[in-house]
């Protein structure tokens, strides 16, 4: 890995300590154009729901613009941010997010926005 994850204490935390926390895990690999739409729209979701909440990007090794895009979104409390020194694969991105995660429930989002973050909204709520 080439960064460290950033400093574990920007995870958004409503008073309430008892409310629990959501990680959402994104693995990116060449993903620079899709970050400007799925980041945003997450982003207001999650600040809607009152939960504790963090968004880990994991960069898989991308060649294009995605560690610029990641390290922007990363200066904002409760966007995290982690680098792999190459691309390890969909699958090591996912665990070494999975292995950051802080929150009570961990839900996958693809960096394509082939999952809406929309859905993460629905299973909220169930």
């Amino acid at each position: 890995m080439n960064a460290p994850l950033r400093d574990l204490s920007n995870l958004q935390r409503p008073r309430t300590a008892s409310v629990p926390g959501i990680s959402c895990v994104v693995p990116c690999f060449n993903e620079a154009r899709n970050l400007g739409a799925l980041l945003p729209e997450l982003d207001r979701m999650l600040r809607a729901t009152q939960l504790r909440w963090e968004v880990i990007v994991v960069n898989d090794g991308s060649t294009d613009d995605t560690d610029a895009v990641i390290e922007q979104w990363c200066q904002r409390p409760g966007i995290r941010c982690l680098s792999l020194s190459r691309n390890f694969g969909k699958e090591a991105a996912l665990t070494a997010g999975l292995g950051a995660a802080r929150g009570d429930a961990v839900v996958l989002l693809d960096g394509d926005m082939q999952h809406s973050p929309a859905l993460v909204r629905a299973m909220i709520d169930q």
